[in-house]
């Protein structure tokens, strides 16, 4: 396995590995709606952030992001943690989840945020784990329906 900070040679893997996890849960994918952040990933995360993807094998299996959003008060978001459904359950969300985490704290944020749905209990148990607390929500997320903080 290969993590990559994204280049834009990648692009053409983004949607395909988006859409794959996106019907998993009854989502529809739109880089022109809701997802319109995954449309310039260099403008949306690596202007102060940063977004990976995990490669095996030349196939895109997971993705995971930070991004600034409040740089008055170095507030950080881990975004678009995503595992390819087939891969699920061998403990690589947790791995991208932690080069998130750490990109943050190395980057000088002072607390990084991120938010899930009821549904994905996994997810919740990550943030849980690493000490997030639960907290009012922060964003327009229409996915979202938890949101989560952690003091760095």
């Amino acid at each position: 396995m290969e993590l990559k900070t994204y280049d834009p040679a990648m692009e053409r893997d983004i949607e395909p590995f988006f859409i794959e996890c996106f019907n998993v849960y009854f989502m529809t994918f739109n880089v022109l709606g809701h997802e319109r952040d995954m449309a310039s990933i260099p403008d949306s995360y690596q202007k102060g952030g940063q977004f990976w993807c995990l490669y095996d094998e030349g196939k895109l299996i997971g993705t995971v992001a930070v991004r600034t959003i409040d740089e008055s008060s170095k507030t950080a978001e881990i975004k678009r943690l995503y595992v390819s459904p087939s891969r699920q359950g061998e403990g690589l969300g947790k791995k991208l989840f932690e080069v998130a985490l750490n990109f943050a704290k190395d980057s000088g944020f002072k607390k990084v945020c991120a938010d899930t749905r009821l549904d994905r209990k996994a997810s919740q148990h990550l943030m849980r784990s690493h000490g997030f607390a639960e907290v009012p929500r922060y964003n327009d997320n229409y996915h979202a329906e938890l949101f989560f903080a952690l003091d760095l």
